[in-house]
């Protein structure tokens, strides 16, 4: 499976901003996760979207992890509180700066609607197993 998040995200995956690694990722849980869930998907590759106002369109930058389990949650607030800002959006340290940073993404409308997404996980790099 392939996601798309977003440099500073990514960043924190790879631990280059000094927070700590982020090692949960939060979505809507649409239909498309439902692979997730049930377990028939073992691996994500996320690949960085470019960064705003770049002319480099490419996506090169990816990080592939193992997916070690999800839960889904009735919101964000709930998500953020129960798997903690450190693991989900390091750097960030308050609920209110959380929630404000996935209110620019998603709709509380369709968070009601879905619910939340955790996907918990671990990195992988050159085919060792790297916690993170």
């Amino acid at each position: 499976m392939l996601l798309y998040i977003e440099p500073r995200w990514y960043n924190a995956m790879l631990n280059t901003q000094g927070f700590g690694p982020k090692t949960v990722e939060g979505r809507l849980f649409k239909p498309k996760y439902e692979q997730i869930i049930s377990g028939d998907v073992k691996t994500i590759t996320f690949l960085k979207n470019p960064e705003p106002n770049s002319k480099d369109t490419k996506l090169e930058d990816s990080i592939t992890v193992r997916v070690l389990n999800a839960v889904i949650y009735d919101s964000f607030a709930d998500y953020l509180r129960y798997e903690g800002l450190a693991r989900t959006l390091p750097g960030v340290t308050s609920l209110e700066q959380g929630l404000s940073i996935y209110r620019k993404i998603y709709y509380e409308e369709d968070e009601k609607k879905h619910k939340v997404l955790a996907i918990r996980f671990e990195r992988m790099d050159d085919g060792l197993k790297k916690e993170v």
